[in-house]
């Protein structure tokens, strides 16, 4: 079923790739869309997650978005951007997860630095009254 979903959406027959969808759980979409995404270059995966989002948006999604934004795709102009859209839109639908919280701290240490060291430290604050351990969060302090 992999190639058959990998061929459609590289093909930008996101109908038919729509229909295999709901055979691959949340992972395996979200595997394929960035291993084509990466051996590609192609920003169709991206625009097949968008086409998803339109249908039904869910955190998952946004997640999947922001990562081929922020990966293999974040060669195109704005891909940071549009990751970071994607990332907070997540953490919205799902504000008590910290892995999301803990992701948008990336932000913040690309280069072009899309999320201040003050909202930075917010974020580690949130992160750290749910999960006093978390190495990450401190490590945002120690910065």
């Amino acid at each position: 079923m992999k190639d058959p979903f990998i061929k459609n959406v590289s093909e930008g027959d996101f109908s038919a790739a729509r229909e295999l969808v709901s055979r691959f759980s949340q992972e395996e979409i979200e595997e394929y869309l960035l291993e084509l995404a990466y051996d590609s270059g192609s920003i169709l995966p991206y625009s097949f997650v968008c086409t998803l989002l339109a249908e039904r948006e869910t955190t998952e999604m946004h997640y999947s978005a922001s990562l081929l934004m922020s990966q293999p795709l974040c060669h195109i102009q704005d891909g940071y951007k549009a990751a970071l859209y994607h990332a907070r839109n997540a953490v919205r639908l799902s504000p008590d997860d910290l892995s999301l919280k803990m992701y948008l701290l990336f932000f913040n240490h690309i280069p072009e630095k899309l999320i201040s060291d003050q909202e930075a430290l917010e974020i580690a604050s949130e992160i750290l009254k749910a999960d006093p351990q978390n190495e990450l969060a401190r490590e945002q302090f120690q910065r």
